[in-house]
């Protein structure tokens, strides 16, 4: 949700902001991540 909801380019969401506010774990969040990157539907910088 915190990806969706965040549309600024400028100023890209960290892996660490966001489990705190969404009651999950970083390491769950990066998996989460990966899957995603790997099918092209968010960028690393």
């Amino acid at each position: 949700m915190a990806l969706a909801n965040h549309a600024d380019p400028q100023h890209p969401l960290t892996i660490s902001s966001i489990p705190a506010r969404h009651a999950i774990t970083e390491r769950y969040l990066e998996q989460i991540l990966t899957i995603l990157r790997r099918g092209g539907m968010v960028h690393s910088q």
